[in-house]
């Protein structure tokens, strides 16, 4: 292989370096588009996996089991009484904040921890009551949407 000096005689050498420089310039383009095409699929990816998180947050706090349980993977109807005796019985005005979320999308899942905050009142007591807890959670994309993955 004959090492190209770009300082050297430009007069024999143009053509070759015009031709060398314009693959190695391509193929930079083809590079970067494709980690472009990469970085925006990710980018969309991790932000429907965000949208899901604020639909997951203002469904609970909705306290609408009917649509907590389509949540998740196959609807969790096994679940329904036991939300809405929760609801109806122990607490009431639920409001969930979700701080320090991170998110691994792979292909058709995702992986989401993320520390959710429930702040309401017990019926029973009249109390506030807030609490905290550190979640992990994976994600199923079915559909084009997002369920917790059972």
């Amino acid at each position: 292989m004959r090492r190209l000096n770009v300082f050297g005689s430009i007069v024999g050498t143009l053509a070759l370096v015009g031709v060398f420089a314009t693959e190695v310039v391509a193929g930079a383009i083809s590079v970067v588009i494709g980690s472009i095409a990469h970085v925006q699929a990710s980018t969309e990816d991790s932000q429907s996996v965000q949208g899901f998180l604020k639909e997951y947050e203002s469904t609970l706090a909705s306290g609408r089991v009917e649509y907590i349980v389509q949540l998740y993977q196959g609807g969790r109807s096994d679940k329904a009484g036991v939300l809405r005796d929760y609801f109806e019985n122990v607490i009431q005005d639920l409001e969930v904040r979700l701080d320090d979320v991170d998110i691994r999308v792979e292909d058709d899942s995702a992986t989401v921890s993320f520390k959710r905050t429930d702040s309401f009142t017990d019926r029973a007591t009249g109390d506030p009551i807030r609490k905290s807890v550190k979640l992990e959670r994976k994600l199923v994309r079915e559909a084009r949407s997002w369920q917790i993955a059972l």
